[in-house]
């Protein structure tokens, strides 16, 4: 049965690239395979944005066929283009029925389906969607694929529409719907699609960088195409080579006395945790551990899109590069953007919709590259500041058109900018960062030391003729290829995203306790992306570049011996959540069965919480947009699995959550306590108030309940409300009569 539900999103997948195929030819055409790994990144993204837009507009229900409409729409859009050049639609055509095409898509295909099928399988031994952020993120799947329009209801606070950034699980619903797969299986099967598509979109990026250079190889084009999907995917940092590998060693020859017991978690709960440091704990993931745990959050859904900004930013970089031998524009020419420029907006604003940290942070990515491009045309003159401030203002603009209908009425949970106190250990910074950092310094030694002689010797003899001045302002600058500066921005973004962290973050309820943990939690998650996609480029850069055979081998040894130390993070954290991978352990892709094991757990009349049964039938039986009361929790408990796995609104769900949503602790409280004035039903006026107020319409008493509550919970005064609509074992639903 998992067999056929893997085919089922392959082919969803495979059909989204369809879709989009035209326009990823016509935005990647310079790219070796044209781009066909973002084919299926632009196609999930743009059909869910458009669903998005006209489901949030009220012009179209959130459905099947409306999300098979915008999908014509999509392309009925790209004939359109076409149908004006034909030249390009004839090129096009070409390309589709060439040998090459098929050769890239076959390829291509293989190495996806393959991950996403070994991905899958990885899942299916440890499905269960409870544990972390997992209650949160399907939650709001259930609540998407049960709004027929946008925003979608906040399952765990009725009345009230999610105030966090969803559009990524938007997108998620949306592969649901059209697949027609329960939220809980499409979860897994979202997360097994992230590593495969995102290890095809790094291979064609930088697969295709290098194959631009002047000079190269094929076959070390494809070194590092694989190279940095690989340390992208299935890398960590050093932490588990310096004390899951080099702390054992020395605990065994007597150095140390203390032997380390490694947990694959620690890589990113190091600072403030190894050594403890009080109200400086913080956070620093990489995709590896998101793959492994399977947390469907913000960050994790906004890796394909961001990738995807990088592909048509280093386009950008090409086209300019191309335009430097046109006449320079006139200023009226100038203010017409690029197809490319266009997008990257649109990509922004999308990035304010589904990860907002990310939104500055491509903004400031964007800006370096604005100025390089600049500088390269126009030299230091007032072409390169006009044209640097008006793409940016641009910029600017096309995020906040394409992300208005989602930020209209969207409450902030920003406090300001605050200063570090508490800095991090720099040997703590090392192990973190020394792999990218000690190949990005040599990378940026070689181009400038070494790479930079020599192109500047020749470009010195070509531009004899030229006046003193003219070669101060641009031959400096041409010296350089635009792949490597392009790779060169890459890290100096990282390393700012990486290190910023150290003296400003962004304030949050977390502030007291874990001042700078989210903020470093979402750069040094694109820090490492940002390196690790520059990895494997500048690794056959400088290996490549090496003429003696002794400094390649040696040069190839050092930078292979870092990368592996990154990669070991692999054998202990896959083993470690997955544990031993066998056909006896295989569970399925279903992630709310583990709801079942509530049924063993001793009932307050012996029988048992058969709540796994009370769900089904809730899904099966009540409205979809009914508002069924069950007890609150703290984050990341049991609590609130029934609004999680059914996406039907309760009044007041997981503490933290909401409080951050909202910013408010008092109105969390003030439901919480309008939740146990219902469960313990000591004033019937107010009870009937409360259930009006929020329109509730059954009332669920399971082993949560019965936890909190106990003795307290008043059965015969619930019952009075209504009658009981689901009994089993101890768990009892009761619908209100209206």
């Amino acid at each position: 049965m998992d067999l056929l539900r893997i085919l089922r999103w392959w082919l969803l997948f495979l059909s989204y690239g369809i879709v989009a195929l035209p326009a990823c030819w016509l935005l990647f055409r310079r790219f070796a395979d044209k781009g066909y790994s973002f084919a299926r990144i632009i196609g999930y993204v743009g059909t869910a944005y458009l669903m998005f837009v006209t489901a949030r507009l009220h012009v179209l229900k959130f459905s099947y066929l409306s999300v098979i409409l915008c999908a014509v729409i999509l392309i009925c859009v790209e004939i359109a283009i076409f149908a004006r050049r034909k030249d390009l639609a004839e090129e096009m055509t070409a390309w589709f029925r060439s040998r090459d095409f098929r050769r890239h898509a076959i390829c291509e295909e293989l190495i996806f389906f393959a991950l996403l099928a070994f991905w899958a399988y990885l899942r299916a031994h440890n499905p269960d969607l409870n544990s972390l952020e997992k209650y949160m993120n399907l939650g709001f799947l259930n609540s998407m694929l049960n709004s027929d329009f946008m925003p979608p209801q906040d399952m765990w606070f009725a009345g009230s529409s999610i105030n966090y950034y969803y559009f990524g699980h938007f997108c998620a619903a949306v592969a649901a719907k059209l697949s027609g797969l329960t939220a809980d299986v499409a979860y897994n099967l979202m997360m097994a699609t992230l590593m495969p598509a995102t290890f095809c979109a790094i291979f064609s990026l930088v697969y295709s960088m290098l194959s631009h250079r002047k000079s190269g190889s094929r076959t070390f084009s494809v070194i590092g195409g694989l190279t940095s999907s690989v340390m992208v995917c299935l890398a960590g940092n050093l932490h588990h080579f310096v004390y899951g590998v080099v702390g054992k060693i020395l605990y065994k020859l007597n150095i140390i006395d203390t032997e380390y017991s490694y947990w694959f978690a620690d890589a990113t709960r190091y600072i403030g945790y190894q050594p403890p440091v009080e109200n400086d704990l913080t956070i620093t993931e990489f995709p590896l551990y998101s793959y492994i745990v399977s947390d469907l959050h913000a960050h994790v859904m906004n890796v394909l899109p961001v990738l995807l900004f990088l592909a048509t930013a280093y386009c950008f970089v090409l086209s300019s590069r191309e335009k430097e031998s046109v006449t320079e524009p006139t200023l009226l020419q100038m203010l017409i953007p690029s197809p490319h420029l266009v997008l990257m907006g649109a990509l922004i604003g999308t990035f304010s919709m589904t990860n907002f940290w990310d939104y500055p942070i491509y903004m400031v990515v964007s800006l370096f590259i604005f100025a390089y491009t600049g500088w390269r045309r126009y030299g230091f003159k007032y072409r390169l500041w006009f044209s640097t401030v008006y793409q940016m203002v641009l910029l600017f603009v096309l995020n906040t058109v394409v992300s208005l209908p989602f930020t209209v009425g969207f409450e902030s949970m920003f406090s300001g900018i605050g200063i570090v106190k508490q800095r991090s250990l720099f040997y703590q910074l090392l192990v973190l960062w020394g792999g990218p950092l000690l190949i990005g310094l040599i990378f940026a030694l070689w181009l400038f030391l070494v790479n930079k002689g020599k192109q500047e010797l020749k470009s010195t003899k070509k531009m004899a003729k030229s006046s003193a001045s003219d070669t101060t302002n641009r031959f400096t600058l041409k010296a350089f290829e635009v792949q490597d500066i392009f790779v060169l921005i890459l890290f100096i973004c990282g390393f700012g995203l990486a290190f910023g962290t150290e003296f400003v973050y962004v304030r949050d309820i977390y502030e007291e306790n874990y001042p700078r943990a989210n903020t470093m939690f979402k750069l040094s998650y694109q820090a490492f992306i940002l390196f690790n996609t520059a990895m494997g480029y500048a690794f056959v850069r400088i290996v490549e570049a090496c003429k003696k055979r002794n400094r390649a081998i040696l040069s190839f040894v050092g930078m292979s011996a870092v990368m592996l130390a990154m990669l070991g993070y692999i054998t202990d954290a896959v083993p470690a959540w997955y544990g031993k991978l066998s056909e006896n352990r295989y569970e399925s892709l279903d992630g709310i069965e583990f709801i079942k094991e509530f049924s063993s757990l001793e009932g307050e009349n012996g029988t048992g919480y058969p709540d796994y049964d009370a769900v089904k039938w809730i899904q099966e039986n009540t409205p979809k947009d009914s508002v069924i009361l069950e007890t609150y929790g703290d984050s990341y408990t049991d609590a609130c699995f029934v609004s999680m796995s059914t996406g039907r609104a309760t009044v007041v769900g997981w503490q933290t959550h909401e409080w951050l949503w909202h910013n408010d602790y008092g109105i969390v409280a003030a439901r919480q306590e309008e939740v146990d004035a219902v469960y313990k039903y000591s004033d019937s006026a107010r009870v009937r108030e409360i259930i009006a107020k929020y329109g509730i319409d059954y009332i669920y008493i399971g082993h949560c309940e019965y936890e909190k509550y106990g003795s307290q919970i008043t059965l015969d005064k619930l019952l009075s409300l209504g009658s009981v609509c689901f009994k089993s074992g101890d768990v009892t639903v009761i619908q209100l009569t209206k």
